[in-house]
């Protein structure tokens, strides 16, 4: 079946379901166009001046399309739904849809239009929830890294991290219609969309669009093959890559919706976590495996990720204690000393020396280092600090008394003496006397 209309004014027509003016439906139709005006026509649903739905071909030409407004999902002159369309010296100016895609034309489970320049096409004042003159169904979803902030975009395992979702029609404009799909975060082994990996994607990976966008947070434990503090390194035996996937609600099937696939550059080596973190394994008896950044709690801290305990045999990151001088109550790598000069080394403070009356003990009850017990103390009664020693607290020699602290050892008074390790004057007794005859 031909249809063929020419040099026809439609003005001011309304319809309560498509096509304000004209609805062209059927496959076996064949349909033309030409030299017509359509002028203030509105459709409530799609296609404000015209409908096209399910046709084998229809052609427009040499028309003019104006003013028209479809107050539903689109289309405010033209909707094109699963025909194949030719437009050729097509002008629309003024048209609208006020609550849905293409001010001038929304096509939808079809072949792309053929038309003249879009330039051409889309003239002045037209208007659209998304794409003010031309738009298509979904075509894509496009997922995006949102900055950590200003100053930093580097990313770090198991720390969550936030991304965009978009969906997208042909001309890359988002469908700000869709409020109701819902999509998923998908990790993979590779730019291919279907190579899995073991390790789930946790924290909020599962969202509904809201305006044809999603927000969401997300945070992954990836699996890591090499683990060396002494070499500095942390290697991925996998480098991660995600996407997105769903289900598209508004299309007139169901229709699954794929993203592009990103690659999650995490940072490695001795930055593999922030200051005040480290690198968590999930199995800590071993180098190697699922593991995510922790922050070190209060009573802890971290100069490095990848530093293991320092009395430990195991080689697995670790938090540190807060060393006996040191106030560790924030946690992180925030550590500050009353006392002492500490400076950092391999990993760790260490405390290089003590004020003058006090000493610095930094081993264990075996004489072996200790980091856990460093501090600088004061001396003990009985105990001074020579002008030649002022490390270690010295006993207090035969002689003298020592009251500890910064007090220097002072001599017995005359004719009294005293033992090693005299804390105070009273252990200084009188000098026995022997009479010779």
């Amino acid at each position: 079946l031909s249809i063929s209309i020419d040099t026809t004014v439609f003005r001011h027509c309304r319809s309560n379901e498509d096509g304000g003016a004209l609805k062209v439906a059927g496959s076996s139709i064949s349909a033309k166009l030409s030299n017509s005006l359509f002028d203030s026509c509105v459709a409530l649903s799609t296609g404000g001046a015209i409908s096209c739905n399910n046709v084998a071909h229809f052609d427009v030409g040499n028309s003019t399309l104006e003013k028209n407004s479809a107050l539903g999902i689109g289309g405010g002159a033209l909707s094109i739904l699963n025909s194949t369309v030719s437009l050729d010296t097509v002008i629309t100016s003024g048209n609208s849809a006020p609550a849905g895609g293409g001010g001038s034309l929304l096509w939808q489970v079809s072949e792309i239009p053929r038309m003249q320049d879009l330039f051409e096409f889309c003239g002045l004042g037209n208007s659209a929830l998304y794409g003010s003159c031309v738009a298509s169904e979904f075509k894509t979803l496009r997922i995006l890294l949102l900055p950590l902030s200003e100053t930093s975009n580097a990313l770090f395992a198991g720390i969550p991290f936030s991304l965009q979702v978009s969906k997208l029609d042909f001309y890359n404009q988002t469908i700000s219609t869709d409020s109701s799909s819902v999509v998923q975060i998908f990790q993979t082994a590779s730019k291919d969309h279907f190579s899995s990996l073991p390790t789930a994607v946790m924290g909020n990976s599962i969202g509904r669009l809201l305006h044809g966008t999603a927000v969401l947070s997300i945070f992954l434990k990836p699996t890591f093959s090499d683990i060396s503090f002494e070499n500095g390194k942390a290697r991925l035996k996998f480098e991660p890559f995600i996407h997105a996937a769903g289900f598209d609600t508004q299309a007139s099937r169901q229709v699954s919706m794929l993203s592009n696939v990103i690659h999650v550059n995490f940072e490695n080596g001795t930055n593999v976590c922030p200051l005040g973190y480290i690198l968590s394994l999930d199995n800590q008896s071993d180098v190697q495996g699922t593991a995510g950044c922790a922050f070190c709690q209060p009573g802890t801290y971290s100069l490095n990720p990848l530093a293991p305990k320092t009395e430990s045999i195991s080689r697995t990151p670790a938090c540190l204690n807060c060393p006996s001088g040191g106030n560790c109550n924030a946690g992180g790598s925030v550590v500050t000393f009353a006392l002492g000069t500490w400076v950092a080394r391999s990993g760790m403070y260490v405390l290089i020396s003590c004020p003058v009356g006090f000493m610095l003990t930094n081993t264990s009850a075996t004489g072996a280092f200790s980091h856990d017990n460093q501090q600088c103390g004061p001396c003990l009664a009985g105990f001074f600090l020579s002008a030649s020693n002022l490390i270690n607290c010295a006993p207090c020699p035969a002689g003298f008394y020592c009251i500890g602290g910064t007090a220097p050892k002072a001599p017995c008074a005359p004719g009294r003496v005293s033992l090693d390790g005299a804390n105070n004057s009273a252990a200084c007794h009188l000098a026995p006397f022997l009479l010779l005859g």
